[in-house]
């Protein structure tokens, strides 16, 4: 036996080395095994671990690590509790089981239940958690539950109520959501700590698999709230109850499963729910639902937006102006809103000032003046400065300085998918990539459509199908052909329609006089790959190539190609 370190396999220990090893390893639980229960309505069955400590949740078995909640979702084509064994091999302490699961088959999850995790008495230096010792850890708890969905909220609802100090947010919106939240997160920790959900974390199961990373330093969280079913906001809301709440816009995402945009609107408008007179709804000054939004919001309400972008911009004259509710300037003179200017107003009258000289730089983004201070947005579009006009309102709720708010915007980063641009070079001919196909509606391709139209030279156009629109999709593919019409004087635009709904925007498109189109009635790996080699490796000059479709379709794997084939790209920037 080595004399620095006791000899765990025997009866008797040195105790006061083993209790070195168990400080370097002392760990929380994020809920007590009675908080748990009591969140959940469940029971234990099987044999109890001596201490449930978990230090994580999560529904995937492949990202069980050690000390992990795991909770089995069950889907339309999946159910998680047959990778139960999995999630125990790689560490799993608690498990949550369905009752409809359970009662099928008691004896094999007590079995499950039952089973050790490691072979003699189970104890080595990594075993021990806080001061306790992990042999008596060496089964898992397994909980009953009536609904293993159900329970991950609950449980993710009594974890926020330990943070009652914690400033919560909540961003919801039919399109900008995740970009509007990465630029209130990038503003937001020039000042403060803050606990954000990661990419589009955003769904029933997102949202609590976030709220879960709170660790309790934090100052702010800011949490991204989706929804795709009637009562999905107002299941999240009572989540997080968050004090502050912003809605990017109503637009037509989900429409086939919610019927209109008004029940889009009752439903996003769910997330004030548990405002307060010290807290704020942020709303979209010029969306059609902005009233219905701000109608019986009990804490401050302030709206966004940035008006006439587009034609003013063109001519480096957009300017912004505030307002309060009553539409007297906040200033207290002049016109509520400048007739060609991007506002940001509030009811209680607060002054935030306007965003002056805003400059369109197409893909490169967007240059305006704020307080007397120089910003440059990387994203590019109108559509983008509507998001940063919501993120600096917010922003100023929050009391972020000038040069806090400037490093803020100019640091964000773009996303998987989203807003980012790869040049690559074949055969002295430059190609330009601009990657937007995380998700698409028709919203949101009308807003992209029209930053293409501020490109200058050859463009080749690739949309792929805009997936959950229900009864609508046919009128709604239909719409984005007829859009293109937009092009017809430019001879230098080429077309390539990805997916069996975007054969109606090509026809169409055709009809209204689009003549370059390339069709594709599915988005196999070898259609991708013949996108690639006969069309985009074929345009005879330097071209700006923008992929935009829903998330479902893959065009980012235009991209891989191309850097499969190419090398890779040259520059990769927002």
């Amino acid at each position: 036996m080595s004399p620095d370190k006791p000899d765990w396999n025997c009866d008797e220990w040195e105790f006061d080395k083993v209790n070195n090893a168990m400080e370097k390893v002392v760990q929380y639980t994020l809920l007590t095994l009675d908080e748990l229960l009591t969140a959940v309505a469940g029971y234990v069955v099987g044999r109890e671990s001596g201490n449930a400590v978990f230090t994580s949740v999560v529904t995937d078995s492949r990202n069980v690590k050690t000390d992990s909640l795991f909770v089995p979702l069950i889907g339309e084509f999946q159910d998680g509790h047959k990778y139960i064994p999995q999630a125990l091999e790689k560490g799993a302490s608690v498990v949550f089981v369905a009752q409809s699961e359970y009662e099928k088959n008691k004896e094999y999850y007590e079995n499950l239940a039952g089973r050790r995790h490691s072979e003699g008495c189970g104890l080595t230096e990594d075993n021990y958690v806080g001061n306790v010792e992990r042999g008596d850890r060496d089964f898992a708890t397994f909980i009953c539950v009536k609904n293993t969905l159900d329970a991950l909220q609950a449980a993710a609802k009594a974890y926020v109520k330990k943070f009652p100090k914690l400033i919560r947010i909540g961003i919801t919106g039919s399109s900008g959501k995740t970009t509007t939240k990465e630029l209130a997160v990038s503003l937001v920790k020039q000042k403060y700590r803050v606990v954000y959900s990661e990419g589009n974390f955003n769904s029933e199961t997102g949202l609590p698999l976030s709220v879960f990373k709170i660790k309790g330093d934090e100052q702010i969280g800011i949490f991204e709230m989706g929804m795709n079913h009637k009562g999905e906001i107002e299941d999240l809301t009572d989540i997080l109850r968050p004090q502050y709440a912003l809605i990017t816009n109503i637009g037509t995402a989900h429409i086939g499963l919610l019927g209109s945009r008004h029940n889009i609107a009752e439903e996003k408008k769910k997330i004030f729910k548990y405002i307060g007179k010290d807290g704020a709804a942020f709303i979209p000054r010029a969306d059609d639902f902005a009233d219905f939004l701000a109608k019986g919001v009990r804490g401050d309400v302030i709206r966004f937006g940035i008006g006439d972008f587009t034609a003013a911009a063109a001519n480096g004259q957009a300017d912004a102006a505030v307002s309060d509710q009553s539409g007297a300037s906040a200033a207290g003179s002049g016109p509520a809103v400048a007739a060609s200017g991007a506002a940001i107003s509030s009811s209680s009258g607060a002054a935030v000032p306007p965003l002056k000289n805003i400059t369109d730089l197409g893909i490169g983004g967007t240059k305006f003046d704020y307080r007397g201070i120089s910003i440059h947005l990387p994203l590019p579009g109108a559509y983008n400065l509507l998001n940063a006009s919501a993120a600096i309102a917010l922003a100023e709720k929050l009391e972020l300085s000038p040069p806090q708010i400037k490093k803020g915007i100019e640091s964000v980063a773009a996303m998987e998918g989203r807003n980012r641009v790869f040049d690559f070079t074949v055969r002295g001919k430059k190609l330009t990539v601009f990657e937007d196909c995380y998700n698409a509606n028709p919203d949101s391709v009308e807003k992209v459509l029209s930053l293409c139209l501020s490109v200058k030279g050859t463009k080749c156009l690739v949309l792929g199908d805009m997936l959950e629109l229900g009864q609508e999709s046919s009128d709604a593919h239909a719409a984005v052909g007829k859009s293109c019409v937009k092009f017809a004087s430019e001879k230098d635009t080429k077309f390539v329609f990805v997916g069996p709904e975007m054969q109606k925007a090509a026809m169409a498109a055709e009809e209204n006089g689009i003549k370059d189109i390339r069709v594709f009635k599915s988005y196999t790996d070898e259609d991708i790959k013949t996108i690639v080699s006969d069309v985009i490796l074929r345009l005879p000059c330097d071209t700006f190539i923008l992929l935009k479709g829903s998330h479902g379709i893959g065009l980012e794997r235009v991209t891989r190609q191309l850097q499969n084939m190419l090398g890779e790209a040259e520059n990769e920037y927002v």
